[in-house]
């Protein structure tokens, strides 16, 4: 699925603050923009989520975090990305703007996504994130 050009710069935008908000504890490896930077096999299949994060000094991958936008929060998303990232052995998380984060759920509860949600939304002069427990 393709993000309309200000979507993507807040989509790219979003996963930078994500890089530097775990830096210290983490590993991260990016694919901004629909990049295959970074990768994560399973048997044959080969996936490139938003984020993977690996704890410093190891060598395998604990988190995989994928940031959507408002468009990007459907079910087609969700059978193309959200179902295979959340069954790779990983703690799956989703970055929904806050409008859509009941959106996320329903998704998720419908296609049996096990999957942990963050939210992102403009606080009148900059990004702010939250994640929930």
């Amino acid at each position: 699925m393709y993000r309309i050009s200000q979507q993507i710069s807040l989509h790219d935008k979003i996963i930078e603050l994500l890089l530097e908000a775990n830096t210290n504890n983490f590993e991260v490896r990016m694919n901004p923009d629909g990049q295959k930077n970074w990768l994560i096999r399973d048997g044959a299949e080969e996936y490139y989520p938003d984020l993977i994060l690996l704890p410093k000094g190891s060598t395998r991958s604990t988190i995989i975090i994928e940031v959507e936008t408002e468009e990007s929060v459907n079910q087609n998303h969700a059978e193309e990305q959200w179902v295979p990232y959340s069954k790779l052995g990983r703690e799956f998380y989703l970055l929904v703007p806050s409008d859509s984060l009941n959106k996320a759920k329903l998704i998720c509860r419908r296609y049996g996504i096990a999957s942990r949600f963050g939210q992102y939304w403009w606080d009148g002069s900059r990004w702010a994130l939250h994640f929930e427990d």
